[in-house]
């Protein structure tokens, strides 16, 4: 017989357990593998004490399992909850920010870097930063194969050289260890109480949206 949930144990080898704390026992049943403990039990119903040898070994637990129910869907179970855990799970991640980019406007050429800056019409912008803040090449790379595999155009942004500008949360998610970019449309006087984007843009984000989540 093998213990059972509910049993209690009253001794480990040759002593007893009556009063002592979690700690100390965890401590005495943990040792070197491939090496024995015994371990004697009290189970409800059972009459007398039952004594059970066990063989250490290192406990390999698989805390985070996933997988994709359907396109677009997808289940995580997490068997323990800890920081390491926590952090497996964020690192399994894969995060759009949808972030609009400002785009070249006409009546105020002068805020945006003509080379660097995204234009209306031309499909969803990558906004890159520079400086070691944009997502990782192989993101990059599988965010873009779906972009080119369904001809979805794109183009990318960067704000003008010594401008700066607002946050996302991408940075924070990033800090997280997730795998996240900021994709979105350009606009005109963004910021402003009247801005304009482009309806090819908006339907083009559409559709990459649809095949983010498609995407294994």
């Amino acid at each position: 017989l093998g213990g059972k949930a509910g049993d209690l144990i009253i001794k480990i080898d040759d002593t007893p357990t009556k009063g002592m704390p979690l700690n100390d026992a965890v401590k005495m049943m943990r040792g070197k593998p491939k090496t024995t403990i015994t371990l004697t039990l009290s189970r409800k119903g059972e009459p007398q004490p039952i004594i059970v040898q066990i063989t250490r070994d290192v406990i390999r637990v698989q805390s985070v399992r996933s997988k994709v129910i359907e396109p677009g869907f997808g289940y995580v179970k997490l068997s323990s909850f800890n920081e390491n855990v926590t952090r497996k799970a964020l690192s399994m991640a894969k995060v759009i920010s949808a972030d609009a980019n400002d785009g070249i406007s006409p009546l105020f050429p002068g805020l945006s870097e003509r080379t660097n800056a995204s234009r209306l019409g031309f499909g969803p912008s990558i906004k890159r930063y520079g400086r070691s803040f944009d997502a990782n090449s192989e993101f990059t790379a599988w965010i873009r194969n779906i972009l080119d595999s369904k001809s979805i155009p794109w183009q990318t942004a960067s704000y003008k050289v010594e401008t700066g500008g607002g946050g996302t949360i991408g940075g924070q998610m990033s800090k997280e260890d997730m795998e996240v970019i900021d994709i979105g449309i350009p606009l005109l006087s963004m910021h402003s109480p009247f801005e304009i984007a482009s309806k090819i843009d908006i339907w083009n984000l559409n559709r990459f949206f649809t095949e983010f989540y498609k995407a294994q």
